[in-house]
């Protein structure tokens, strides 16, 4: 197996912000465009990536820059796929953007932008809105964590960020 980091798949020594991630060449997009081209199963990845963007707005992990996501090659199984994912944080933060571009709206932290994304990821709206209730639909993480001896104060912390997307949620729906 071989690995290999967006960073370097981008081939940027700098990421200069866009407003509008299906232009910039250093975002989700971008890479759902380098899967399309080199990804064993373009589809199955391109449904992970959109998974992966749901979650990391979702939870807060506002840190998902392009060394936090790669690619794995299996030369018994020739073509990329999207590695495990990694370096996941939920962050309590004022700043409403992500370190990569998402959407439409760029790096900004909304489902909406999410919601944006889609459509660059070959993804269907029955699609999208199937992995976005899916992702978001996980119930009981609280007793989950809870139960694996998570402190409540520290609950109370992340529910402040999860709080902030399904408010994000709920205005997408009406």
């Amino acid at each position: 197996m071989y690995y290999i980091s967006a960073h370097s798949l981008f081939n940027r020594d700098r990421v200069r912000l866009y407003d509008d991630a299906f232009v910039a060449p250093c975002s989700y997009v971008a890479l759902s465009k380098i899967l399309r081209t080199h990804a064993h199963d373009w589809k199955a990845s391109a449904r992970q990536l959109f998974r992966r963007i749901v979650f990391n707005v979702y939870i807060g992990n506002i840190d998902d820059h392009d060394r936090n996501h790669g690619c794995l090659y299996d030369p018994a199984n020739p073509g990329w796929q999207l590695s495990d994912a990694f370096d996941i944080v939920p962050t309590i933060s004022q700043s409403r953007e992500h370190a990569l571009g998402i959407g439409r709206y760029g790096r900004q932290r909304s489902l909406q932008n999410v919601v944006s994304a889609a459509e660059a990821l070959g993804l269907s709206d029955e699609e999208a809105r199937v992995i976005m209730d899916e992702v978001v639909g996980v119930a009981g993480w609280r007793t989950v964590f809870s139960g694996a001896g998570v402190v409540s104060s520290n609950i109370w912390v992340i529910e402040k960020v999860v709080g902030n997307s399904d408010r994000d949620l709920q205005h997408i729906e009406q």
